[in-house]
Order: C-alpha cells, then sequence, then structure tokens
C-alpha cells in the first residue's frame, strides 16, 4: 500500500508520534464463495471490512473504491482507501487480479479483471 497527501512520517532518530481517535464501527464481512468465480468487487467489500473491523484507533475510516464514485478510475477501478486520524490517506490497489494458474507478468500489472 502506499500513502498519499498526508505527513510524510517522523524523522530518523525521532520516536514515531500515533494519533489516535475513535476506530471505525464495525460492518458486516461479506462471504466470498469456496469455489467458482469470484466478482473483484466482493473480494474489494471483503478486504475493506476486514480492515475496518480491526479495531485499529488509528483509523478514521476504509472505503473500497466501488463504494465511492469520487475513488478510482477506469483503468484501477477496484482498491481501498484508508483514512488516518493523523492525516494519512492509503491506498491499496490490486497489482494483479488473476485466474487461479494464471502466472503474473508486467504486461498483467494493474489490469483488472471484474471477476478471479
Amino acid at each position: 500500500m502506499g500513502t498519499d497527501g498526508a505527513p510524510s512520517g517522523d524523522g530518523s532518530g525521532q520516536d514515531e508520534k500515533i494519533v489516535t481517535g475513535e476506530a471505525p464501527a464495525q460492518v458486516d464481512v461479506p462471504d466470498l464463495p469456496a469455489t467458482g468465480k469470484i466478482p473483484t468487487t466482493d473480494v474489494e467489500r471483503h478486504l475493506t471490512a476486514l480492515l475496518n473491523n480491526g479495531a485499529n484507533p488509528e483509523l478514521i475510516s476504509v472505503t473500497g473504491y466501488t463504494q465511492d464514485p469520487k475513488l478510482g478510475s477506469e483503468r484501477q477501478p477496484y482498491g481501498v482507501r484508508v483514512l488516518c486520524h493523523s492525516g494519512a490517506i492509503i491506498s491499496g490497489l490490486f497489482r494483479q487480479t488473476l485466474s487461479a494458474g494464471q502466472q503474473s507478468t508486467r504486461e498483467s500489472d494493474f489490469k483488472q479483471r471484474e471477476s478471479l
């Protein structure tokens, strides 16, 4: 995961300043099917719920790209945005969305599939 637009972190040799607040409210974790094709949207929602439910007091919110029309793009429709009480914004992008047995290649980087 990368960071954007937030404080760049504490300087070398300094103690990290942890900023906390109220953790995100718990949400239902959607089930994923054990077999067959899985919609990438369902994987995104599952990951978003797991991160959200971690009860981390450093986090304000966790949002899937498909849950907010202002997030994502035509090329990168799936991902996760994490907002932190420190002001940090973390973007988790799906680098590979491959079928079972498919090999990862540079050409498959960031090419999003609708199902896995």
